[in-house]
């Protein structure tokens, strides 16, 4: 139902994005993974970066993905700055002061879960290593794989083997192995910045039964692993109920975006998208409890 009274707005507005060349931008600190962590910049660092950019690519719109205002004045000083703050996404922040997460009984279950397989000789271990084998950095691949592409879409982002490799030696990700018989059946790929730890890359062997609580078992271990290094859990987004059961609050997600120095062409169409999002965005999260 709402598909098709949204599809001639959508076609309308692709219409306008087309001729308003949206697809030009330059998008600040893209780590080209699904949840880029910002530093809390001041508004002068921030000026000084459009302006920079501005004279660099001056028919581009100047973006930044993955804004939000927890525990952070990004978002007012983007806006400051002459950015429009156009909504992306709802995500999910877990706060992990005091293990207050552990007040949910779902969290609860998922150690007990833990605790059980460490009891067991030939249970789960988790290990976090400072390199990768090759050995290991193809079965990371794979489980990734089966996650991000076999079970949810072909349109995330399809890396090989050699990605988990250089992002583990240059120490852009961390990683931490769920491990049983000597074979990784989970995998966690975290990085930390302002106050924040997100964890882009996950996967499990989709094809054990799901009785084992793979999937509990990373999230427990990204919460714990916050936890002890005194951050909170940027979520991301998906699985909402899931991780609200433990303990995640909801946030909105801007995309701030520059576009003062573009033909008027171009700036129409960003006005638009900012007009049409701003308004349909609330009554679609409400609808959906995203």
């Amino acid at each position: 139902m709402w598909e098709q009274a949204l599809r001639p707005v959508i076609s309308g507005l692709g219409a306008i994005l087309r001729s308003g060349s949206i697809d030009d931008a330059v998008i600040v600190n893209n780590a080209l993974i699904s949840t880029n962590l910002h530093p809390d910049l001041s508004a002068v660092a921030l000026a000084k970066i459009t302006r920079v950019l501005v004279e660099a690519h001056p028919d581009c719109a100047i973006a930044w993905r993955s804004v939000h205002g927890r525990d952070s004045e990004l978002p007012e000083r983007l806006r400051a700055n002459g950015y429009q703050l156009i909504p992306a996404r709802s995500v999910l922040f877990v706060p992990t002061k005091d293990r207050q997460f552990e007040s949910h009984r779902d969290y609860r279950k998922d150690l007990n879960l833990w605790h059980s397989t460490l009891a067991d000789p030939d249970g789960y271990r988790l290990t976090a290593p400072s390199c990768l084998t090759d050995e290991q950095c193809l079965r990371i691949a794979e489980l990734y794989r089966m996650l991000y592409l076999e079970k949810y879409s072909w349109h995330s982002p399809q890396y090989q083997s050699s990605f988990f490799e250089q992002t583990a030696r240059t120490g852009m990700f961390k990683y931490l192995l769920i491990e049983r018989a000597g074979r990784i059946d989970a995998v966690i790929g975290y990085y930390t910045n302002h106050q924040h730890l997100a964890a882009p890359i996950i996967g499990y062997d989709t094809s054990l039964p799901r009785e084992l609580g793979l999937y509990r078992m990373i999230n427990l271990q990204i919460t714990e692993t916050a936890w002890q290094r005194g951050l909170e859990v940027h979520a991301s987004s998906g699985v909402a109920s899931f991780k609200r059961s433990r303990g995640a609050e909801t946030e909105i997600e801007y995309t701030a975006v520059y576009a003062q120095h573009l033909s008027r062409r171009q700036r129409f169409a960003w006005h638009t998208l900012d007009a049409v999002i701003n308004s349909v965005a609330p009554t679609l999260i409400d609808r959906f409890e995203l």
